[in-house]
C-alpha cells in the first residue's frame, strides 16, 4: 500500500485472488486513487514475465498465453505516477488460489 502524505492518492494490490470464473475476485488489478500513469508487471517463480499492463483498468485474469496458471505465488512490480506528479513503486507477491 503506497500513499502520498499531503493528498488522498494511494495504490493497493491484493495479495490473493481466485480466478475461477465465479464473478468474484477473478481479476487482479491495482486499486487506488489519483493514478495518472502505471506499469503493472507479474512474473512467475522462475522470473518469466507472465503479464504486463500500462492501464489501471486492465488487470490480470490468472492466465498465461491463454492457459490458466497453476495455483501458487507470483511476484508483482508496480510503478507509476499520481496526478500530482509524485511517483510510486511497489513490489510484492500475490497468491493465485484455484478451487
Amino acid at each position: 500500500n503506497v500513499s502520498t502524505p499531503d493528498c488522498n492518492y494511494n495504490i493497493f494490490v491484493p495479495n490473493v485472488f481466485s480466478p475461477d470464473g465465479n464473478g468474484e475476485n477473478d481479476v487482479l488489478k491495482v486499486e487506488g486513487n489519483g493514478i495518472e500513469t502505471i506499469e503493472f508487471i507479474i512474473f512467475n517463480k522462475w522470473g518469466n514475465l507472465i503479464f504486463k499492463s500500462s492501464s489501471a483498468d486492465q488487470g490480470w485474469d490468472g492466465t498465461f498465453k491463454g492457459q490458466p496458471v497453476n495455483q501458487g505465488a507470483f511476484v508483482y512490480f508496480v510503478k507509476g505516477t499520481f496526478v500530482d506528479g509524485n511517483s510510486f513503486e511497489q513490489k510484492g507477491t500475490v497468491t493465485v488460489i484455484r478451487r
